[in-house]
């Protein structure tokens, strides 16, 4: 966010229950701008928002305005600015938010490539303490889904809900330090069609996400990523800390070789089953 510091006055000056307001642009990638502008006078908090969006020709238009009642507002030492309306909105999350201090580049670069996609809620990858000794721990037939995305870019289609084993094991070797062995006994081999069944994964809502927030390059070449998982629908930027060490690859590609995970301000998710 830039010119974050006027959020942070906003805030300071709500606490301090004196009237305030400040207004925050957010642009879509469809072009759509909202403008949200959060109104602290008398005792009360409200958000007004307005969308813009355009016609033909490049000329804005208003599509849209909302005043709602805020319950509560809060921000973080992180820099997270969070809130919640007193009505929740028909499938919104119950809380909403902004990181207003951006993370640096270099966080910000290892979180998309490392951390972006992992799930904290349908496999064990990130809720459970593991690495080669006991990694047959996280292997999940679901889990692939995502591994297979963090590989192409893509998302993953395939024929009568089969993926062949040598693409399987190929993308699964690689990302995790395991052999293809364990992966025929854990993740649904069928040997009469040499292939995996995909166990497709069933969105959770709002779950709980990760971000770098730091991280040290070994002499070994491998990376150990300190990273904090945030939910914001719980009120925390930092639920829980994952230490995860992982070996970049000369081709772009790389290798999980370990994670360990520390409760902080809520508990560390159940994962898949």
């Amino acid at each position: 966010m830039e010119n974050y510091e006027k959020v942070e006055d906003f805030y300071t000056a709500y606490m301090e229950k004196h009237d305030a307001m400040v207004t925050i642009f957010n642009v879509n990638r469809d072009g759509l701008i909202g403008a949200v502008t959060f109104i602290y006078r008398n005792n009360e908090l409200q958000t007004y928002y307005v969308g813009i969006g355009w016609q033909e020709g490049g000329i804005p238009e208003i599509r849209s305005t909302l005043v709602s009642d805020i319950a509560e507002i809060k921000l973080t030492e992180k820099g997270y600015f969070i809130y919640a309306y007193e009505e929740v909105i028909a499938h919104s999350s119950l809380r909403q938010y902004w990181r207003i201090k951006p993370l640096s580049d270099k966080c910000r670069e290892l979180t998309a490539k490392y951390v972006y996609g992992l799930s904290y809620v349908n496999y064990n990858v990130l809720v459970t303490n593991w690495d080669s000794n006991n990694v047959e721990d996280i292997l999940m037939p679901c889990m692939f889904e995502d591994i297979y995305r963090i590989y192409t870019g893509e998302i993953l289609r395939t024929e009568n809900r089969r993926i062949p084993a040598d693409t399987y094991e190929k993308i699964m070797t690689t990302y995790f330090p395991v052999s293809i062995e364990q992966l025929r006994e854990r993740c649904g081999y069928d040997e009469d069609s040499n292939s995996y069944e995909h166990e497709m994964i069933f969105a959770s809502p709002y779950p709980p996400f990760g971000e770098v927030v730091d991280y040290t390059e070994n002499p070994d070449g491998t990376i150990t990523l300190v990273v904090d998982g945030v939910w914001a629908d719980y009120n925390s930027d930092l639920a829980f800390t994952n230490i995860i060490v992982v070996q970049p690859f000369d081709d772009g590609t790389f290798r999980y070789l370990s994670n360990t995970i520390e409760q902080k301000e809520l508990e560390v998710p159940k994962g898949g089953r």
